[in-house]
């Protein structure tokens, strides 16, 4: 990785959004209770609704491949679902809610296959095995951090604050992230992936 500060960059994102974008089985079920005021019917109907934005992004993903390789769809995907979680405490109407979490489990697949496939290509094929058990882990392995990180937020400040600093610190990292990637750019081969992407 730091001979690729490419993968570096991206897998940093993967770690932010497992740290804290991954986090809905715990703060969903106090959300359609609290304020929603919604019992298990309602709310395994957001939960259907994520999966049906899912299987809408891989059909997408199996259908046009080559569109889920762009590389600024890397933050933009973490980019939506943080103005999602700010915009969730706003709503109260059922109905409205289910699009929404149509959009989470597209950008949540979204984001995962274009993260990881732009990870692999950039990475030599002898260390394909390392960084893949690497992104894993940011992805995967600190989502149970996330998930304490959420419930101590929910027990201090409530459902509202939880959702709005989780948007904002994600909101923040995104802006620092893309103006360093502006700035300092990649090593030759990602910046010659990352053109060839482009076309």
């Amino acid at each position: 990785m730091r001979s690729h500060p490419e993968i570096l960059r991206i897998l940093l994102i993967v770690l932010v959004f497992g740290l804290l974008l991954m986090n809905y089985n715990t703060l969903l079920p106090v959300y359609t209770r609290s304020q929603l005021n919604l019992g298990e019917a309602g709310y395994g109907m957001l939960l259907a609704s994520m999966g049906a934005g899912s299987l809408a992004a891989a059909v997408l993903i199996a259908l046009k491949n080559q569109w889920f390789q762009r590389v600024y769809l890397i933050p933009l995907f973490p980019g939506i679902i943080a103005v999602l979680y700010a915009v969730l405490p706003i709503i109260s109407q059922y109905r409205l809610l289910l699009p929404i979490f149509v959009i989470y489990g597209f950008c949540t697949t979204g984001f995962i296959t274009a993260s990881n496939t732009l990870v692999l290509q950039i990475g030599e094929p002898k260390a394909r095995a390392r960084i893949a058990s690497t992104y894993n882990m940011m992805l995967n392995g600190f989502a149970p951090l996330g998930n304490l990180i959420s419930g101590i937020s929910l027990h201090v400040f409530g459902i509202a604050a939880s959702f709005y600093w989780i948007s904002s610190l994600v909101i923040g990292f995104l802006a620092g992230w893309v103006r360093l990637s502006r700035t300092k750019g990649g090593d030759a081969k990602a910046l010659a992936l990352r053109s060839s992407l482009k076309k």
